[in-house]
């Protein structure tokens, strides 16, 4: 089938991002480009991609049928998701959906099933029920086409379908009692998100320091401080680190997991919308310490505005020569890209991410022995850390360091 010419270039970049013997792992950013240009993943288009990334259909077909984002039939013209978690559904989001369905004279979408969307008749509106959405404390929420609508009315929904522009609520300012270490630029008046305002800010001077350091001393002042992962787990993150080799021979890998999907958690999408090159500086010092020249930032595929902030965040710190090829002059290359998650809740377990991004189903592996430290992406060694801790990394100056076992930031919804 003829596929545009600008679409084709722009899955050639995104296969661009994985090593060349590995191709697959750009099956599901194709899957994304393809549904953004036609809407659906159709037979055609799964015989397609498969033959682009020199894969069998049904390593394409089995992406498909297992992440609920990627469409079978096309949607309408103007999507809506609405969010039924916990949050959501306690603040209204079932009377929401009623209220959506009768005004646009559709069938309310069934439950439990793969692919649940109803189509209005005049085909211009669908809806669908999703898992969280990640604005808990905004509660209820839904989707139109790609932008978020937060603390929706369910009385009100006209209101919204007239007014087709995202209202999305940024954090207030931290209370008179509240000291807040990496949410310090959350809520601020005179933030932007651009590196200008980053750069004003003191931002970028700790990746500088750190690259005059050793990387055992690195590894060693994170261990020290007492951080832990901020995903669930509180694994030490600095014993994490000291489980790669010094003298590692294979390729080294960091995966930044900011696939927020456990409902009433919304910590992270705030840091990715608001203070992206944070998050940024965090990777780049992480990857200096770890020696890992690839980072990849695994974003769940409903955050794609968040998406876009990094991939804009990440442009302007190349310019910056804070990464790729010998980045400030320090010999040292690295580079991060976005890879985006598709709605499976289950690429929040680190093994199940691995393989997520390695091209396949979110499935969790055995462990022993595929420790992701010992035997992660691509089977080499791989660490994976949280958005919020690799934020965390970025402020371990020795005023902040020792506060750093302590502080952490909690969503209430």
């Amino acid at each position: 089938m003829a596929v545009p010419a600008e679409l084709e270039r722009k899955m050639d970049q995104a296969i661009a991002r994985y090593p060349s013997d590995h191709r697959r792992s750009a099956a599901m950013p194709l899957l994304h480009l393809w549904q953004e240009h036609f809407g659906f993943i159709s037979d055609d288009a799964v015989v397609w991609i498969a033959e682009k990334l020199g894969l069998q259909p049904i390593n394409i077909l089995e992406l498909v049928s297992f992440y609920p984002m990627f469409r079978h039939k096309p949607a309408a013209t103007t999507h809506i998701r609405v969010c039924r978690t916990l949050s959501c559904a306690m603040a209204g989001s079932f009377e929401l959906m009623e209220n959506l369905c009768s005004k646009l004279g559709i069938q309310r979408p069934p439950c439990g099933e793969h692919n649940p969307i109803t189509v209005s008749a005049d085909g211009n509106y669908s809806v669908e029920f999703v898992e969280c959405l990640a604005s808990c404390g905004t509660a209820p929420v839904c989707m139109i086409g790609e932008q978020l609508y937060e603390q929706v009315n369910p009385n009100s929904i006209g209101d919204v379908l007239g007014n087709q522009t995202s209202n999305i609520k940024h954090q207030a300012s931290p209370h008179p009692l509240e000291h807040r270490l990496i949410y310090k630029n959350i809520g601020r008046a005179d933030w932007t998100t651009d590196i200008d305002c980053y750069l004003r800010d003191g931002g970028y001077e700790q990746l500088k320091q750190a690259l005059t350091m050793s990387r055992s001393d690195i590894v060693n002042k994170v261990k020290n401080s007492g951080l832990r992962g901020r995903g669930g787990a509180g694994f030490s993150c600095g014993l994490k680190w000291s489980f790669i080799k010094l003298d590692e021979k294979r390729s080294v890998y960091l995966i930044c997991n900011a696939d927020e999907s456990e409902p009433g958690t919304f910590k992270d999408r705030y840091i990715i919308h608001e203070d992206p090159h944070q998050l940024l500086e965090g990777i780049l010092i992480s990857c200096y310490a770890l020696n890992a020249r690839t980072a990849y930032i695994y974003i769940r595929g409903e955050f794609p505005e968040g998406a876009k902030i990094l991939e804009r965040a990440i442009e302007e710190a190349r310019q910056h020569n804070f990464l790729g090829k010998n980045i400030l002059g320090s010999g040292f290359d690295v580079d991060v890209y976005i890879h985006r998650g598709a709605g499976a809740y289950i690429c929040g377990e680190e093994t199940g991410l691995i393989e997520s991004l390695e091209g396949r189903r979110g499935y969790p592996r055995i462990k022993p022995p595929y420790f992701p430290a010992v035997l992660g992406l691509y089977m080499c060694p791989t660490i994976v850390n949280n958005v919020e801790t690799l934020c965390a990394v970025a402020t371990f100056s020795d005023q902040v360091t020792s506060r750093l076992k302590l502080a952490r930031s909690q969503s209430v919804s």
